[in-house]
């Protein structure tokens, strides 16, 4: 059925299906190979069905063993070789020359043959109809003998495959019941949020609870101003499943259905307060303002600058005890010669200093003469 549109088609594959009779492959013009093994193809629908593969030109191989016309009847092979004079190989066997001559001269005879077991079967068939009896008990149960062998009919394989499907059925069902069930982590944790939320507004005192036993660590130093809690968690575990609640003088975590409650060292501002997940290691760090952070903030600098001046006086204090430093071999030989230097330095300077002065009295000297012869 619906084949129609198939027309490219070359190898269609029908093996054990139910099929009685071969129809709806007329469009399917290029189909080269067509199985059709272990169906329920008889001798009253044989010639039937082989008239409508006549038609198809290109068809080259056909399998049909396992059909009741192919195991309850001898002439079987040389009536198909006969009506289909295209093939090439039937049931796997190749066909010659010769065996298609013999089908050709036996196919009158075969086609006679074939007309007369067809009417029989179908006499055989409105006798069954008419002679099936189910024997029931007063239960409607069937009290046939569950041992006596069932027909190859298309009725019978369609019931085993029911069956069959059943079984199969009433196994997954039971591999799936013991299956642990699926869990829903998001709508636990919801619940739970919801509940530990709701006890902890009627409790009157907040007590301290890590359900998780998880590794934290408080850092008021790093950040002045700030308190930091930083919480170890597994680095695959969702953000989903983590609830954090800060309180002025508390902190309520919820994580993974389990409650970390903690109480904090000194109280901090709510609405400046930020939660950070690292992505490396997963850690999370919640970083909470203080009230008093503008105080903390000066006594931490009043104590900064009280270390800074002891530094310094504690440097003083060591330069003073140390006394002059000693000075090595090279260098006492670099300063004897730069002493040499300014010594000779100071010598020719004096010497300079010493012409300058006697050319500055013969000058003078000079001049006096000169006023004197004037006079």
């Amino acid at each position: 059925e619906n084949l129609t549109h198939l027309k490219e088609l070359e190898y269609l594959n029908l093996a054990l299906n139910n099929i009685r009779k071969i129809e709806g492959l007329q469009k399917c013009e290029f189909l080269r190979k067509l199985d059709l093994t272990l169906n329920f193809i008889d001798v009253d629908e044989l010639e039937d069905s082989i008239n409508h593969l006549i038609q198809l030109s290109n068809l080259r191989e056909l399998y049909m063993m396992g059909n009741p016309s192919q195991a309850n009847w001898k002439s079987f092979e040389s009536y198909i070789i006969g009506k289909l004079p295209q093939l090439q190989y039937l049931d796997g066997k190749e066909i010659t020359k010769s065996m298609q001559i013999v089908a050709n001269q036996q196919l009158t005879h075969l086609t006679i043959e074939l007309n007369e077991l067809a009417d029989a079967k179908r006499y055989e068939n409105s006798i069954k109809i008419r002679s099936k009896v189910v024997e029931i008990d007063d239960n409607g149960n069937d009290i046939n003998d569950p041992n006596q062998m069932t027909e190859n009919t298309p009725e019978a394989r369609i019931e085993i495959y029911k069956e069959l499907a059943k079984q199969k059925k009433e196994k997954e069902d039971r591999e799936k019941s013991n299956q642990p069930k699926e869990r829903n982590y998001e709508h636990e944790h919801k619940q739970s949020v919801s509940e530990i939320r709701a006890k902890e507004e009627s409790e009157n005192e907040i007590k301290q609870k890590n359900e998780g036993g998880w590794d934290f660590a408080w850092d008021e130093d790093s950040n002045p101003g700030y308190i930091i809690l930083e919480i170890q968690l597994p680095k695959f575990l969702d953000s989903s499943l983590i609830d954090v609640d800060i309180h002025p003088n508390y902190i309520s975590i919820i994580i993974k259905n389990k409650l970390l409650r903690l109480k904090i060292p000194s109280e901090v501002i709510v609405s400046e307060c930020k939660c950070q997940r690292s992505k490396l290691s997963g850690s999370l760090k919640v970083i909470m303002s203080k009230v008093n952070s503008k105080e903390y903030i000066l006594k931490k600098n009043d104590s900064l600058l009280k270390k800074s001046n002891q530094l310094k006086s504690n440097k003083t204090n060591k330069t003073r005890i140390l006394g002059p430093k000693k000075i090595s071999l090279q260098e006492q030989l670099v300063a004897d010669a730069q002493n040499t230097n300014n010594s000779l330095l100071d010598i020719g300077n004096n010497n300079i200093l010493n012409i300058v002065k006697k050319e500055e009295d013969d000058c003078s000297i000079n001049s006096n003469n000169a006023i004197l012869v004037n006079k």
